[in-house]
């Protein structure tokens, strides 16, 4: 009889000869692929279940194929994102000094965005100065208002902010929201429900259903915290929506995060980080 083992050790030997042919025609830097190798050797299943979780390149691959598919698309927003920049402000990095001009060179060299003057920036560094700019702006709010978060909890906080955004939805602005699908694992159905019955347009990224979609991955997540409002102003950083960020809760307090408002050129470029 072949027993359970022998089935148990047959699957772990094809499982692991897949995932070692699967690294190899990846071509990646050879001390990645020997750990790798190693991993799904040494570590039965285990290894190989990581090693599809989160060392499998199949979502950046997947996702390349989509961004070549909206080239173009992108190609024609920043033609005409530029085309209202330039006249005034859009070749302002050309005047920075050396050190600035490195690191405007390398930020468009990797987001494909030009650096703008003309901008006025005001820095955060506490929650509750963050939060009260947030919510004025989405209050001035006329025609949209598009708000991207890593986490936004269910609480008092974000109750709030979920609760200013349905009503301005019930106005008659544009509001979408994009949460990650694991910084918000614990956001609730009713309050997602409540959103989009007034309107709100919400959206997970990439959820991890791995029986039910194609594309899905536990360590490639959407961490931007970036809201737009009305195209004119708009805010980023690294702070998240809930109570804790504001010293409410003892135990994860106190948080130390920076934030931005941005006002002129630059927030048409937020927008397309947005879109």
């Amino acid at each position: 009889m072949f027993g359970v083992w022998g089935y148990a050790l047959l699957v772990h030997g094809l499982l692991c000869a897949a995932a070692v042919v699967t690294i190899l025609r990846r071509r990646k830097e050879p001390d990645a692929m020997l750990a790798w190798i190693f991993a799904v050797v040494t570590l039965p299943l285990v290894g190989v279940l990581i090693y599809f979780l989160i060392g499998s390149d199949r979502i950046q691959r997947r996702a390349g194929r989509k961004r070549r598919r909206i080239a173009d698309l992108l190609r024609r927003f920043q033609l005409w994102a530029e085309h209202h920049v330039q006249p005034d402000h859009g070749r302002a990095a050309g005047g920075l000094p050396e050190d600035l001009l490195t690191i405007a060179r390398l930020a468009r060299r990797m987001s494909h965005l030009p650096a703008t003057g003309g901008n006025e920036v005001r820095f955060f560094q506490e929650a509750n100065a963050t939060y009260g700019a947030i919510e004025n702006a989405i209050r001035a709010a006329r025609d949209h208002v598009h708000l991207q978060y890593y986490i936004w909890q269910a609480d008092q906080t974000g109750e709030h902010f979920a609760e200013l955004v349905m009503q301005k939805a019930r106005a008659g602005v544009e509001c979408r929201v994009l949460l990650d699908a694991v910084g918000c694992w614990r956001f609730p159905r009713r309050l997602r429900r409540a959103l989009e019955s007034a309107g709100v347009r919400v959206a997970f990224f990439l959820p991890m259903l791995p029986f039910r979609r194609k594309r899905w991955s536990l360590n490639l997540r959407n961490h931007r915290k970036i809201a737009v409002i009305d195209g004119r102003t708009a805010f980023l950083g690294s702070q998240n929506i809930g109570d804790q960020y504001r010293g409410r809760r003892r135990k994860l307090s106190p948080w130390y995060d920076g934030h931005l408002r941005v006002r002129g050129p630059a927030v048409l470029f937020v927008q397309q980080v947005f879109a």
